[in-house]
Order: C-alpha cells, then sequence, then structure tokens
C-alpha cells in the first residue's frame, strides 16, 4: 500500500530541490554577467581601434550610418521599390534579390 502522506513530502522536496538548484544557477549567472560586463567594458575602452591594412572580404563589408535622413518621402514609387529593396538586400546580406511588389501597411 502507498502511504500518500510520505509519497507528497517526497513530490514536494524533489520539486523544491529543483527550484532551488535552479535559483542558484540564475544567481551564478547573474553575478557573472556584473562581473564579465564590467571587465569587458574596460577591456574595450583600453585597447585602440585595429587598422585594417588589407582589403575586407565582401561577406564582411557593413554599410555605414547616414548622418541625416531624407524626411520627404520618395518621389514615384519606382524610388520606393528600389529603397525598400536595398534595406531587405543589405538586412539580408544578400545582392541577389527581386522584389516584384509590396503593400502599404
Amino acid at each position: 500500500m502507498v502511504d500518500w502522506g510520505q509519497a507528497v513530502l517526497i513530490f514536494i522536496l524533489g520539486v523544491g530541490t529543483v527550484f532551488a538548484v535552479l535559483m542558484i544557477l540564475w544567481a551564478v549567472l547573474a553575478v557573472m554577467k556584473v562581473v564579465f560586463a564590467k571587465s569587458g567594458e574596460k577591456a574595450v575602452e583600453s585597447k585602440p581601434a585595429p587598422q585594417n591594412s588589407a582589403p575586407a572580404k565582401k561577406s564582411e563589408l557593413k554599410m555605414s550610418t547616414p548622418k541625416s535622413v531624407a524626411s520627404a518621402p520618395p518621389a514615384n514609387e519606382d524610388e520606393l521599390v528600389a529603397i525598400l529593396t536595398s534595406a531587405i538586400a543589405v538586412s539580408a546580406n544578400s545582392m541577389n534579390l527581386r522584389v516584384k511588389s509590396y503593400k502599404k501597411l
């Protein structure tokens, strides 16, 4: 015969142990985040920027952020499609992309 009181006690102790271990892991990760984030920031500040002597590969090329963004809307639909196509191609790291249509939201 099963002693239900003892079974419930074992169940509660088992679940409590699991959650206690999870809380300990969470605390260790939180401490590691604080310790390594601060030491990583110091290392980044103290290092000078590396000089690029070799030309970058095509996959390593990154677009620079424009200093100002035009506030006027595109003059026609073709310009808008070109802008959307280039934005999608840059985000997908692919230049073999053709947008056939788009839908205004």
